[in-house]
């Protein structure tokens, strides 16, 4: 995995999709800010405004905490990750109107963040579990405990999913990634299963599966609060090599953007979107 990058959408009034993304090797703002340099300027924010992943908790907490708006029944939040993915490799998505981060762009805006903590305060490693603990607790290793792959977080410590599950949502975390339901959350996903409480996790076998639960799970499984990702971008990384100009990293880039792209459609097209 690299460092993250969040991209924010809010579908209709009552419902904020975030979709995170890979992004470069360097640790924190200050490396991060000579970075955004030399990509394009579709960010919203600059290199002086560039933001913590930590960023997207907050996102969520204000979202779900907030007023209701006029006219609307019930709050609907969708976090979709793509593991891996590089800013750089983004370049082939930006301006295709079937891209969901296009949508995303075009709907809501696309911001720059950084991952890999703070330089000389709380750095902590750009892999996966590090960065999806930071993105779902709202803090870098040093307060999540989630500082390598086989770590799990620490106790006492709250992600927002659990945190809307106390609000009373109906929460879901979807990945095919066993790591995450193993080490990271292994102590939730235990209690979850034995308590037969929420949120829900569920491991599924690849990103077609996965593409397949969050599809249904706003309708079937009645769920309201949603955090899944997509690994094949970071499969393909590991295999081929991570870069623009490598074809298998960038098709496996556009596929999951395909699937997330398909997702967004499906929720704009239910009769109840507009409430």
């Amino acid at each position: 995995m690299q460092k993250r990058r969040h991209f924010r959408l809010k579908l209709g009034l009552c419902i904020l999709c975030v979709i995170a993304v890979g992004g470069s090797f360097c640790l924190g703002k200050e490396l991060e800010k000579r970075r955004l340099e030399e990509v394009g300027d579709w960010f919203i924010n600059d290199k002086e405004t560039v933001l913590p992943q930590t960023i997207v908790h907050k996102v969520v907490d204000d979202f779900l905490n907030s007023p209701m708006a006029a006219g609307k029944k019930e709050k609907k939040v969708l976090v979709i990750g793509y593991d891996g993915v590089r800013r750089d490799a983004l370049d082939s998505l930006i301006g295709k109107e079937d891209s969901a981060i296009h949508v995303v762009g075009e709907k809501g805006g696309i911001y720059a963040t950084f991952a890999g903590g703070i330089l000389g305060k709380n750095e902590q490693e750009t892999t996966t579990a590090p960065g999806w603990a930071a993105i779902l607790t709202g803090g870098w290793s040093d307060y999540s405990g989630v500082g390598h792959s086989s770590d799990p977080l620490n106790l006492g410590v709250d992600t927002w999913l659990e945190t809307a599950a106390e609000q009373g949502y109906n929460c879901g975390f979807i990945s095919s990634w066993k790591e995450h339901f193993e080490y990271a959350y292994a102590a939730d996903v235990n209690e979850a299963v034995y308590k037969n409480m929420n949120p829900i996790y569920i491991q599924t076998h690849d990103d077609e599966s996965t593409l397949d639960i969050v599809t249904r799970s706003f309708g079937e499984y009645d769920q309201d609060v949603i955090f899944a990702i997509f690994e094949g971008p970071d499969e393909a990384g590991h295999t081929f090599g991570y870069g623009s100009d490598i074809p298998e990293y960038e098709n496996a880039i556009r596929e999951v953007d395909e699937m997330t792209y398909n997702i967004l459609n499906e929720i704009e097209n239910r009769e109840s979107y507009d409430e």
